[in-house]
């Protein structure tokens, strides 16, 4: 497997619809003049918004206020799996599993030909130790680009309010979050206190480090279409480009567009397909069908989802595309697997909400038996205290097991056991 980290610092960010016209100026910059031979810039527009992931040195080409920022740095990582075994279906679930596991929040990027990981850099050393445990990791991904460890951002200057011992984006979330709960009432902008794809948790909720299972959708009536073009085709395109990115006001519709060094994506449906030529894009074979994730804002804080959508699927062997936005996350299958997946979506599901049933359940029947043992002890040290030996004796024994009847399965007169009759003889002292 080789690891690919690509050499900038990336951020998060999302503006509203109606704030197009006003970010053209910037957004055209971005998409036909990239600084520099090394970039990346991904737009997407959705029903909710658009969502940007840009170079942190291009969020300062707005206009003021007009984005909402994500103050938490991410690096790119692009990952090929050479000889380690793993197909191209299984690349995006096989790494986000692991980096769950240590609760690294990631987010995913898939392209026309290439899927890259987004990675808090606070998290970046972590996740990197996490995947060469479990692959094969034939080069250095962080000498490759010219980096150290002491090169990436640290919690201290990421995060001044946090102490030196967090060591995870959810650890550094909580204190910041403990640290400036009473400053977020005028606060425009998110901070990394309440960096998420949502604006509004509470000030005493803590980042979500479990896995909370997530609703989906998968009612998006267009088909959609996973292209490419050829950078030497922008001149001769660049003004259909600019047509299906900024000239389209249909608030439902779906659009991406992701563009590095090495490759120009686009991710659109059928209207937007026809603003270009025929056979002037590169198409993945087939209709895409699109699957939502969640049925409100996700958290960037938030661990797994990834990992809990990609799994499955990839486990039967259904071919996938990522993307995850500012606020939500989204899958695109191809059509003639879409049933498939949904059905697939939906057992994981059931069998999700099963398990949630059953472990309450142990928590329920560990919980009454504690609070048996306790009474138990509470009485026999009470009884111990007073009164003759004998009586204190017998009312311990008829309240400890009252207590049998009351807790125990047996006690149940329903199903097959018998309703348990203790014989009891209490005898009184004279």
């Amino acid at each position: 497997m080789i690891v690919d980290i690509l050499p900038f610092k990336l951020q998060l960010a999302s503006l509203q619809k109606k704030d197009i016209p006003r970010c053209t100026h910037q957004l055209m910059k971005l998409v036909l003049f990239p600084s520099g031979p090394q970039h990346f810039f991904s737009y997407t527009e959705t029903d909710k918004e658009v969502s940007l992931i840009l170079n942190e040195d291009n969020v300062a080409g707005f206009p003021a206020g007009a984005l909402n920022v994500c103050d938490v740095i991410w690096r790119a990582v692009q990952i090929e799996p050479g000889e380690c075994g793993l197909g191209t279906v299984e690349v995006v679930s096989q790494v986000s599993r692991p980096l769950a596991d240590i609760n690294v929040s990631i987010m995913q990027i898939s392209t026309y030909d290439a899927d890259f990981t987004l990675v808090p850099e606070c998290d970046l050393q972590r996740a990197l130790e996490c995947l060469s445990k479990i692959f094969n990791i034939s080069n250095n991904p962080l000498e490759d680009v010219g980096l150290q460890a002491s090169d990436l951002q640290s919690w201290d200057k990421s995060y001044p309010l946090s102490p030196v011992g967090v060591n995870s984006l959810q650890g550094a979330l909580r204190e910041r979050q403990a640290s400036t709960s009473t400053e977020r009432a005028d606060e425009s902008n998110l901070t990394a206190g309440t960096a998420g794809h949502s604006a509004d948790d509470t000030d005493n909720e803590e980042p979500r480090t479990v896995k909370v299972r997530h609703p989906f959708k998968a009612n998006y009536p267009h088909r959609l279409h996973i292209t490419s073009m050829e950078p030497t085709l922008m001149d001769v395109l660049a003004t259909r480009l600019l047509e299906s990115i900024f000239f389209d006001n249909r608030q439902d519709r779906f659009f991406s567009f992701t563009q590095t060094e090495m490759t120009l994506s686009m991710i659109m449906d059928d209207k937007t397909l026809s603003v270009f030529p025929e056979h002037s894009l590169n198409t993945q074979a087939g209709d895409w069908r699109l699957i939502a994730i969640g049925d409100g804002p996700l958290g960037f804080d938030e661990c797994g989802i990834v990992s809990e959508f990609s799994r499955p699927l990839s486990e039967d062997g259904i071919a996938l595309f990522y993307l995850s936005t500012f606020s939500s996350d989204y899958i695109m299958v191809n059509d003639h697997d879409f049933e498939q997946a949904v059905n697939c979506l939906e057992e994981t599901a059931k069998q999700a909400a099963q398990d949630t049933e059953s472990a309450a359940a142990a928590v329920l029947a560990a919980t009454a038996a504690l609070s048996l043992n306790a009474r138990k002890l509470s009485i026999q040290s009470a009884s111990s205290g007073h009164g003759s030996g004998e009586e204190s004796d017998c009312d311990s024994e008829a309240e400890s097991v009252h207590l049998d009847d009351e807790l125990s399965p047996l006690s149940s007169t329903g199903g097959d056991h018998p309703k348990y009759e203790p014989e009891l003889e209490i005898v009184f002292a004279d």
